[in-house]
């Protein structure tokens, strides 16, 4: 495989290759997690483990936040510099509207989850944690993710009910 011919691949096999990669390293990180030093007790308290991969475990974290990050910024100004005056219709569909309410509601969702986000302390590993913004900002995450989540399974159900809707609409018409 020759690296010049990456260029000519599709998206498809790009993303899939992608998706192996990360998968294998996600694997193999949480593989010597679990199986090498993982019953190590904690110094401060036996009573907690102190896996010796630990370490491992956030770095691959921290650079899959970045990486995601960067892909982010990477899409926004690549799809800010493509776009023109004109709404772009790829094969029927409006990408642009799409792409402007993709941003737009995860944009909005961030900003609700972190108002509405509790700031009641909470337990972690036996201590007291009541940092406020550090408690809004995980809990925008997570609430977030859980929210696209649940859109993207709506969305995915909704599209998959198109043949059923299009056929019991051309039925109507028939009639």
């Amino acid at each position: 495989m020759k690296i010049e011919s990456v260029k000519q691949w599709s998206t498809e096999k790009i993303s899939q290759y992608i998706l192996y990669v990360l998968v294998g390293l996600i694997v193999l990180i949480f593989i010597l997690f679990y199986l090498i030093g993982f019953d190590l007790p904690f110094l401060d308290n036996p009573a907690f483990n102190a896996p010796l991969f630990t370490d491992g475990v956030i770095a691959l974290m921290w650079l899959m936040l970045i990486f995601a990050i960067g892909l982010v910024v990477w899409s926004f100004v690549k799809s800010y510099r493509s776009q023109t005056k004109v709404d772009q219709i790829v094969n029927g569909i409006p990408a642009t509207k799409i792409s402007y309410v993709v941003w737009g509601v995860t944009f909005v969702l961030m900003v609700l989850t972190f108002l509405f986000t509790p700031t009641s302390p909470v337990i972690v590993n036996g201590k007291l944690f009541q940092e406020w913004f550090s408690l809004k900002l995980s809990g925008m995450f997570v609430y977030t993710s859980i929210l696209l989540l649940v859109i993207a399974i709506a969305t995915v159900v909704f599209g998959s009910t198109r043949y059923i809707r299009r056929n019991t609409h051309q039925d109507v018409h028939k009639a």
